[in-house]
């Protein structure tokens, strides 16, 4: 009797284990289930992911490499210099140009009176110096009327909206616009490439123009000298 017993016992108990065994194992087929879930929706996240950064001209897959943020880095930091170059080459300009108005001015009829063809001399030199003086302050001036021009003409046609151009807000806009601008720039590659490339064509644009007016202040510079030594000499040996 006692061995039909444990006998009994122990077919109940390995119907038990048996039993838990199956829960074990639909347990574990569900966890892998969920797995496969998880895997798939992980998939479709990053593709939704990789679908945004992609989009526009400037979005990638893939994050761009390192090497593009130091070209860009250095682009800008590029730009920045040269207008600080521009900037003390017109300060240099400004401080001779004034010196030479202010002197021609003050000594016109002494020059006028002594030094043969003065007349003309102190004309050409003060007419001279007075434009070299104002092409200087254009060049000098802060991005202004040329950094605006660039703006209207060339980036707002092609991009009017605020997070196309926060990195250089130039048109006034309230602080929850600005947030909200910023809100789609964090969110997307492109916006944020965009947004330094096209400051980064700005600077160089304005840069290019200031440049262009800088050299021609220095080319009236040197010719009011020229011409004025060429008059001076041809006036002393013809005499």
């Amino acid at each position: 009797m006692e061995k039909d017993k444990d006998l009994k016992t122990h077919k109940k108990e390995k119907a038990k284990l048996k039993l838990k065994q199956l829960e074990l194992d639909q347990r574990l087929k569900e966890i892998k289930v969920q797995e496969i879930e998880h895997k798939h929706k992980r998939s479709v996240l990053k593709n939704s992911i990789e679908d945004i950064n992609g989009e526009g001209l400037y979005g990638t897959p893939i994050e761009p490499r390192k090497s593009l943020a130091s070209f860009l880095r250095n682009k800008n930091k590029s730009e920045i210099s040269l207008v600080a170059i521009l900037d003390r080459k017109a300060a240099i300009l400004i401080r001779i140009a004034t010196t030479l108005v202010s002197g021609l001015i003050v000594f016109h009829e002494y020059i006028d009176a002594n030094v043969v063809y003065g007349h003309t001399i102190g004309s050409i030199l003060i007419g001279g110096m007075l434009i070299t003086l104002i092409l200087s302050l254009l060049a000098a001036k802060p991005f202004g009327w040329i950094f605006g021009q660039v703006f209207k003409k060339e980036i707002l046609p092609k991009h009017p909206n605020l997070e196309e151009n926060i990195f250089y807000a130039v048109e006034p806009c309230t602080l929850e616009e600005y947030e909200t601008a910023m809100g789609k720039v964090v969110k997307s590659q492109d916006l944020q490439l965009g947004n330094q490339i096209r400051a980064n064509y700005m600077l160089s644009k304005n840069n290019g123009i200031k440049a262009i007016i800088l050299d021609l202040a220095y080319v009236v510079f040197l010719l009011s000298f020229v011409v004025v030594g060429v008059i001076f000499l041809f006036g002393k040996f013809s005499m």
